[in-house]
């Protein structure tokens, strides 16, 4: 009984460790994609400003 009550937290904190890996890892790239998305708003703001100034 005791082996599996051991058997059962191993498990049990190898899952959360998962997890919460797979949480940071998921920040992120959510992280790098907003950063993507901020370089070209930039982008598309600086072509709008030069073709003003046209």
């Amino acid at each position: 009984m005791d082996f599996f009550a051991d058997l059962f937290w191993l498990l049990f904190v190898i899952m959360c460790l998962c997890f919460f890996g797979f949480l940071a890892y998921r920040q992120h790239e959510m992280k790098k994609e907003q950063e993507y998305i901020i370089k070209l708003n930039h982008e598309i703001l600086d072509r709008l400003k030069n073709k003003e100034r046209l």
